[in-house]
C-alpha cells in the first residue's frame, strides 16, 4: 500500500495486481488503496483477454505453444503453472515496464510470468527470513529463485538486513546481491495524539 501510494504521488504510474482476493483478510487495504492506484484481481482481468482478444494476445498464445515461452513453462514447477500462464496473460494487457513482487509465492509465479510477457524490470521482495523456516516452503523453490535470479532483468529485495543475509546464504549468492530497502511507515496515519504519559 504505502510503496503503491507513494510512487503514485511522485508521478509514476501504478497499477496493483491481486493473485488472491475476496476474502477479508486478504483484502484489508484494497479500499485505501484503490482510493490512490487502479486495482486489479487476477480472476477480474483475465475477461478483458478473453473478450478483448487481438492480434497480440494471439501471438503470445503462440509464443506459449512454440516460442520462448513454452520454453520458460517447461521449467515451472507443476503447481505453479496457471498462475504462471495466468499472470503472463495479465502482463501482455497491463504492459509494465516493472513489476514489483512480494512474498514467495507470488515473486516465483511472477518472475516466470513477467520472462515470459517481456518485461524489463522485475523486482522479487522478500519479507522476513529464507521461506525455508516456514510451513508455506516447497523444494523447488530454492531452484526456482536460482534460475529466475540467473536473468539479468530480475532482481531480489528484503525489508531487513536479516532477512537479506537469510536469503543470500540459502540460495549462495554474495550478501550485496540481496538488497535491502526497509519498510515505510506512513506517519500521517498516526493522530499524533497522547496515549498516556508525560509524552
Amino acid at each position: 500500500l504505502n510503496t503503491a501510494v507513494s510512487l503514485s504521488r511522485v508521478g509514476l504510474h501504478v497499477e496493483v495486481l491481486y493473485i488472491h482476493t475476496g476474502k477479508p483478510e486478504l483484502d484489508f487495504y484494497r479500499q485505501a488503496l484503490e482510493q490512490h492506484v487502479r486495482v486489479w484481481a487476477l480472476k477480474d482481468i483475465l475477461p478483458v483477454f478473453f473478450r478483448d482478444r487481438d492480434r497480440q494476445f494471439g501471438s503470445f498464445l503462440e509464443s506459449i505453444r512454440i516460442g520462448q515461452s513454452n520454453a520458460f513453462l517447461k521449467l515451472v514447477p507443476a503447481p505453479l503453472v496457471d498462475d504462471v500462464v495466468s499472470l503472463a496473460l495479465s502482463f501482455v494487457i497491463l504492459q509494465p515496464t516493472v513489476v514489483h513482487l512480494w512474498q514467495d509465492h507470488t515473486n516465483l509465479v511472477g518472475g516466470f510470468a513477467g520472462l515470459m510477457a517481456g518485461v524489463p524490470r522485475i523486482v522479487m521482495a522478500g519479507r522476513s527470513v529464507a521461506p525455508y523456516h516456514y510451513p508455506c516452503h516447497r523444494r523447488y523453490m530454492h531452484r526456482v529463485y536460482r534460475l529466475l535470479l540467473g536473468f539479468p532483468e530480475v532482481s531480489l529485495l528484503n525489508n531487513s538486513k536479516n532477512g537479506a543475509r537469510s536469503y543470500a546464504e540459502w540460495l549462495g549468492l554474495e550478501r550485496d546481491e540481496v538488497a535491502v530497502v526497509h519498510n515505510g511507515i506512513d506517519v500521517a496515519a498516526f493522530s499524533g495524539e497522547s496515549t498516556g504519559g508525560d509524552e
